[in-house]
């Protein structure tokens, strides 16, 4: 297949996530107070800021890891709270990390299957192996999987934390 076809069934494969964002009044203790902010994402939407502040906070809050101290935050109009209870949070957000976090004792291909298995349950891998195969052709990672993290630069950890947050869907 091409890498046209490729592309654009990458797209589709993004568009399975739109979605209305909305933060009414955030307040997070030393980072950010009264934050009104409305955004719709349609596929892989990415927060750029500079400072790296205002968006890590903002995924952040999104998945959990900063309590709000007032505000709310809605997903298509529902209470993030609320959201939750229906749709689960691994496949609704992903964070990549200025790192590329990775387990150094796993190889590369261990730590892109580990979360694979934890969020799908099942143990066949051939499904796996053609979503990677696809999305590293997309990317044009051409990159020995048995390798451990520490053997990638920060660039390539940051790409396989990416294609990791696709293949969770």
């Amino acid at each position: 297949s091409c890498n046209y076809c490729r592309y654009h069934n990458l797209l589709a494969v993004l568009d399975w996530f739109v979605m209305h964002i909305a933060f009414e009044n955030i307040v997070i203790k030393g980072l950010v107070n009264n934050l009104n902010l409305e955004f719709d994402t349609k596929g892989c939407t990415v927060l750029y800021d500079p400072c790296e502040i205002v968006s890590s906070t903002i995924l952040s809050a999104l998945i959990g890891l900063y309590e709000l101290d007032g505000g709310n935050i809605y997903l298509d109009g529902i209470p993030k709270q609320e959201y939750f209870l229906n749709h689960s949070l691994i496949s609704t957000f992903s964070m990549i990390f200025n790192e590329g976090i990775m387990l150094a004792n796993l190889t590369v291909k261990e730590n892109l299957l580990l979360p694979y298995h934890r969020r799908f349950q099942i143990v066949e891998t051939s499904i796996f192996e053609k979503e990677l195969k696809f999305f590293m052709q997309v990317f044009n990672q051409d990159i020995d999987l048995e390798l451990r993290p520490a053997f990638l630069t920060s660039s390539q950890r940051k790409f396989f934390c990416f294609i990791r947050s696709l293949l969770l869907k």
